[in-house]
Parts: structure tokens; sequence; C-alpha cells
């Protein structure tokens, strides 16, 4: 926050099979320096696609859902070991819980942009979000 002068957004992940948001709530509370300037959301009024394109830096858990700020050219840091690291293990933002490694890559992916190797490699269609119609079209050619 001190570096980039932005408030920071935690989006909780809510869950049908633990309806206690507000355990989850507490607990981030508990843990987030006073000092910092930030705001929480559970579920997105709009869509998470909206969130995701006004971001301005992604930090996250590896998962499917980092996939759209890594398609929108959004710098995005993925840390290692906390998620679905499967298909991430040639992502160059795929690090270890590193200050200097994050910002270094922070500014390595803002400097050049949109990774397309990347995304062709792990999304079909990925790089001209046409992903589900290429979904589709799959399943109808069954």
């Amino acid at each position: 926050q001190k570096e980039f002068d932005k408030k920071i957004v935690f989006k909780l992940k809510s869950r049908l099979d633990y309806p206690f948001p507000d355990k989850d709530v507490n607990y981030l509370k508990s843990i987030v320096p006073t000092e910092l300037h930030y705001d929480y959301i559970i579920d997105c009024e709009d869509d998470d696609n909206e969130l995701i394109s006004k971001s301005f830096i992604t930090i996250s858990a590896p998962g499917t859902m980092s996939l759209k700020s890594i398609q929108k050219g959004i710098p995005t840091i993925l840390i290692k070991d906390s998620g679905q690291n499967d298909f991430f293990y040639n992502f160059k933002g795929l690090l270890p819980l590193d200050t200097q490694l994050i910002f270094n890559e922070i500014e390595r992916q803002y400097n050049l942009g949109r990774d397309d190797d990347f995304i062709s490699n792990v999304v079909e269609g990925g790089e001209i979000y046409n992903s589900t119609e290429i979904f589709i079209n799959k399943l109808m050619d069954i």
C-alpha cells in the first residue's frame, strides 16, 4: 500500500458448506494491521469479472479465478503452495511469500504487460476471450 498508494480489497470466499462469514470477517480484522486502508467483500454485487477488471494488482492463491487477471494483463502474484499450483507451474508470478520477489515480479509484469505465451498454453481461446465459445462448440461435437 505504501508503494502504490492504493486501497487493499480482500475478497473473502463465500462457501455453502461454511455459512459463517462473520467468523471470517472477524478473523480478517484481527490480523490486518490497523493502519492499513482496506475494505473487504464476500460476494460481488455485480460479478467477479468487474471486480478483477478494476484491480491495479492481484495477489491471490492460485486458482482458476486468478486466470482472469492474468488474461486482462493485470500484474498478478500467486502465492506458491497456497492453492492449485498445477497449471500455474510455469507462471512467472507464482512465488513464495517474499516481499522483494513479489515487488520485482510486479514491476516486471507492469513493464512487459500481458503474458500471451502463458495464456495461450493454459486457456484455449484465452488470448481473445472466446474460451466459452470453444468449449460449447466442443460439447456440440460430442
